[in-house]
């Protein structure tokens, strides 16, 4: 109740301030009630405005260190709501963690739960979790930039965990950098599997109706089968769409990431040169040397060998 009343205190003297004047005019006997209703109006009101901005809050960086990773993902789950919350990383980034990201690890699922990491062995990656953190940054075989899912954030965590081997960083902040990273896993893995089965863009964004069911993964199975140890990569694949032109994409992608790595497709030609390279070709023979900007362009087919 002092604490209630401390967080009230401002509206509490402009109470009295304010209505004692026209509270003198009632009697002597009922003037204690008047004002007592009147000021637990207003412990009441500023109490729920505390409550309600109580709802917003965030999952923030422990003010005092994990021991363990386990205790920092288990005080996640205590500051978080029942839906969602945005996670403050102890690198000062923020991720976003989802319903089905909580659940798992709060054992809603049945199978794990209780805050325990599910990609670390207390001091590192498992092999395990090395294996998803790859597919995850493979996310690019299918078009989509693994920065999607936050895999530079957890990258630059990763990179600082191997780099610092517990020497330059004290064993309880780095216990709560690595429960940090088991999170950022376990929801970009949930984010990546949504996508290859659902797509990243909403269909009827477009404007037209999208006939086709679009699929939801179960995270619980797909949590399950990667926790007892089923290769992440057997789990993707899995989860792309099944179709010869989804493969002929993927393909695809791969040839024209090997010519960006050798240097990408010369330019051919800017737009102040149409006219010029038009009128050469109504003058010049088919028997005369090839233009300049045929060559440019042939170049560029064989660049990309078509």
């Amino acid at each position: 109740m002092d604490q209630l009343l401390h967080r009230c205190r401002p509206a509490v003297t402009q109470l009295t301030s304010e209505t004692r004047r026209a509270m003198a005019v009632q009697k002597h006997t009922t003037r204690t009630p008047i004002f007592a209703l009147a000021l637990l109006a207003t412990v009441f009101a500023c109490s729920k405005k505390d409550s309600s901005d109580s709802s917003t809050t965030t999952a923030n960086s422990p003010k005092q260190v994990a021991a363990t990773a386990r205790d920092r993902i288990r005080e996640v789950l205590n500051q978080a709501h029942d839906s969602a919350t945005v996670l403050t990383l102890t690198t000062g980034d923020t991720v976003h963690l989802s319903t089905p990201t909580l659940q798992f690890y709060r054992g809603v699922f049945g199978f794990w739960g209780r805050g325990k990491p599910a990609w670390n062995d207390g001091e590192k990656l498992t092999e395990q979790g090395r294996k998803l953190f790859v597919a995850i940054g493979n996310s690019s075989k299918d078009g989509i930039a693994p920065e999607r899912y936050r895999y530079d954030v957890a990258y630059k965590l990763q990179q600082a965990l191997e780099t610092s081997g517990g020497a330059k960083v004290d064993d309880e902040t780095r216990q709560g950098a690595i429960g940090d990273l088991d999170l950022l896993i376990t929801e970009a893995w949930n984010r990546y599997a949504l996508d290859l089965a659902q797509g990243t863009i909403e269909p009827d964004s477009s404007g037209h109706r999208w006939l086709i069911r679009r699929n939801k993964p179960s995270n619980e199975n797909l949590l399950k089968m990667l926790t007892s140890g089923t290769e992440p990569e057997q789990v993707v694949d899995a989860l792309r769409p099944q179709t010869l032109y989804y493969r002929r994409m993927m393909d695809a992608l791969v040839r024209y990431e090997g010519v960006k790595a050798k240097g990408g497709w010369p330019a051919v030609s800017d737009t102040s040169h149409r006219a010029s390279t038009s009128n050469v070709a109504r003058t010049v023979p088919k028997t005369a040397a090839v233009s300049p900007l045929t060559a440019r362009v042939r170049a560029r087919l064989v660049a990309s060998e078509d």
